[in-house]
C-alpha cells in the first residue's frame, strides 16, 4: 500500500465524517470517519522523516491551517454561510486538524533541532561512537512541550493528544510496524474505550492500513491533498446552508 492510497483512504473517510457533521445523517458516517487522523497522524511523521526541508514543510501546514479556519468554522459553528466573520471566525480556539497536525510535526523538528543541539554544556554532545547521550534525549523531549502546550491554548481538533499521539508515532519510529502499531492501537483505544465498540473498531482500521504500507511514495497529489481539506469543508458549509434555506 503506498502514502497515496493510505492518503486516499483518510481522505474519503474524513469527507465521510463531515457530511455526517453537516447532514446530520446516520451515525455510521461519522463512525467511518475515525479511520482518517490516526493515518494522517502517521503520514505527518513520515513527512517529516522524508522532507527535504522541514521549515518548508512546517510553513505548509502552518499556511493551510489558516486558510481552512474560515470553512471549517463555518462548518462546525453550524452557521454555514451565514457565519459573521468577526464574531463567529477564530484563528485561536476550537481551531481545525492542520493546526494539529502542523503543532505535532513541530514537536518532531524541535526535537531533532535540539538533540543534536550543544547548549553551554547542558545538553552534552555526541559521543565518539555517534550515540546521542541519554541525556540529551530527555532534554530534547522535554523542550518539545511548547507546541504540546500551544496545542492546549488553541484547542486544536483532537487536542493535546493528538499533536502528542503525531511525536509519539514518530519517536516510536514510522519505518518500525511493530512499534507503529502499537503506538496507534494505544491511542485509538485511549480516545474511544469509552465510546460504543464499533468506534474503537473503525480507529483500529488505520493499524492494518499502515502495517501494509510498503514504503513507496505512489503518483505525487501532494498539493490536491492540501486543498481538498478547506475546498470541501467550504462546498459542505454552503451545500449545507442552502438545504438549510
Amino acid at each position: 500500500m503506498t502514502a497515496f492510497t493510505l492518503k486516499i483512504i483518510a481522505t474519503a473517510s474524513m469527507l465521510s465524517d463531515h457530511i455526517g457533521v453537516v447532514f446530520g445523517v446516520p451515525a455510521i458516517f461519522r463512525v467511518i470517519g475515525r479511520i482518517a487522523f490516526p493515518i494522517y497522524a502517521y503520514m505527518i511523521a513520515q513527512g517529516c522523516i522524508h522532507t527535504k526541508n522541514i521549515n518548508k514543510y512546517l510553513l505548509r501546514l502552518g499556511v493551510f491551517a489558516i486558510i481552512s479556519e474560515i470553512p471549517y468554522d463555518m462548518v462546525f459553528s453550524h452557521k454555514n454561510a451565514d457565519i459573521d466573520f468577526f464574531t463567529d471566525v477564530s484563528f485561536l480556539s476550537s481551531t481545525n486538524i492542520f493546526y494539529t497536525l502542523f503543532l505535532g510535526a513541530c514537536c518532531i523538528a524541535l526535537y531533532e533541532k535540539l538533540k543534536t543541539l550543544r547548549i553551554g554544556g547542558i545538553l552534552p554532545g555526541r559521543g565518539e561512537d555517534g550515540e546521542v547521550a541519554l541525556q540529551q534525549k530527555a532534554f530534547s523531549v522535554i523542550a518539545a512541550l511548547p507546541p504540546l502546550l500551544a496545542a492546549y491554548f488553541l484547542d486544536v481538533d483532537y487536542g493535546v493528544f493528538g499533536a502528542g499521539w503525531i511525536f509519539a508515532i514518530y519517536l516510536a519510529g514510522p519505518g518500525n510496524k511493530i512499534a507503529r502499531g502499537l503506538v496507534l492501537a494505544a491511542g485509538a483505544v485511549y480516545i474511544y474505550w469509552m465510546h460504543p465498540i464499533y468506534y474503537l473498531l473503525c480507529a483500529l482500521v488505520p493499524v492494518v492500513c499502515v502495517s501494509l504500507y510498503d514504503g513507496v511514495q505512489g503518483p505525487k497529489a501532494k498539493w490536491a491533498f492540501y486543498a481538498f481539506y478547506p475546498v470541501h469543508l467550504a462546498a459542505l458549509a454552503f451545500i449545507g446552508s442552502a438545504i438549510a434555506a
